[in-house]
């Protein structure tokens, strides 16, 4: 039972590939492109009673009609108070041609709305998508999330409290509100390691000095555990919100802090933030560079790439979870 998942289209630009699968191949054949698709928008998602209207945009690429599809869900980033799923949209598009389903969804902004709101609005959201799966043919074992900056944070904390006895996963929570792999670009892993800035103030209502454990549980780090999906995380060096050096935002604490290889890491070299990663997936690991992007060898130099100079086959542009 696997899932696919497109790193290639979650990161946009990358075209250029080190040890690239041959496009003859049994993998090219499974991934559809250019497949046409339709767009529900602005579906509503949230019960009645519900603080804020909050809703969907579902994109249903054109396949064969008695075949389940992969799906992911999507989530914006915009620093917790603003921006909308519009932002989403190209790389929703992208996937769907691919033959995923998309779902992009909104959520509740602070500081009118504090945390947890906006992790209930996804958990509701999840739920949302398990209740549509016959209707949109979705392949239950093959639903994703994706999310970038604020979105990766959401989206992290999602997979990785679903199902665990924390206060997080509840009441609106629960195993099936995980998800079978997460892609998280730019991710602010642990919010203790921030100055208390105005964001996160607005977010959690204080300074970390007056609510270190309202940071610590906010924070995907301290939720990562063995039975964690696989992760493909992405960043760039021109990150100035979250630095990739940040510890958590890229491989290194993921992989200490996991007692199992199924929890893995991309750090990011150059260029934009989506741009040269390192990939790896279990104890597979692959290295491609898109174009623009400076030679791999400055991404095999860095040390937070956790041993990217080891290689070994894994077919990409698709990964196989």
């Amino acid at each position: 039972m696997g899932v696919w998942l497109l790193m290639s289209v979650a990161l946009g630009g990358c075209s250029t590939y080190v040890n690239a699968p041959d496009d003859s191949g049994a993998a090219a054949a499974r991934t559809p492109q250019g497949l046409d698709y339709q767009v529900l928008h602005d579906q509503r998602f949230t019960p009645a009673d519900w603080p804020q209207t909050l809703t969907a945009d579902i994109y249903l690429p054109d396949t064969p009609d008695t075949e389940l599809r992969p799906a992911v869900m999507m989530v914006h980033g915009g620093g917790w108070e603003g921006r909308s799923k519009d932002d989403m949209t190209p790389i929703a598009k992208r996937f769907a041609r691919h033959g995923y389903v998309v779902i992009n969804v909104s959520y509740r902004f602070a500081p009118e709305f504090r945390f947890p709101a906006q992790l209930h609005d996804l958990q509701l959201a999840r739920h949302w998508i398990d209740a549509h799966t016959a209707e949109w043919r979705i392949d239950r074992a093959r639903i994703a999330g994706l999310g970038y900056s604020s979105g990766a944070h959401l989206v992290s904390l999602l997979a990785l409290v679903a199902g665990t006895d924390s206060p997080l996963d509840r009441p609106y929570g629960g195993a099936d509100t995980g998800f079978a792999a997460v892609v998280s670009g730019g991710t602010p892993a642990d919010l203790r390691l921030w100055d208390s800035g105005r964001l996160l103030i607005q977010l959690l209502g204080g300074t970390k000095e007056e609510l270190p454990e309202a940071y610590a549980a906010a924070s995907p780090l301290t939720h990562v555990h063995a039975g964690a999906p696989p992760f493909f995380l992405f960043h760039g060096t021109w990150d100035d919100l979250v630095p990739p050096s940040t510890p958590g935002c890229c491989s290194p604490p993921y992989s200490r802090t996991a007692s199992t290889p199924s929890f893995t890491g991309c750090a990011g070299a150059a260029i934009s933030p989506l741009s040269c990663c390192v990939a790896m997936q279990k104890r597979r690991r692959s290295i491609f560079s898109p174009e623009r992007c400076r030679p791999i060898e400055h991404v095999q130099r860095r040390p937070a790439c956790m041993h990217a100079g080891e290689r070994a086959p894994l077919s990409l542009p698709t990964i196989s979870l």
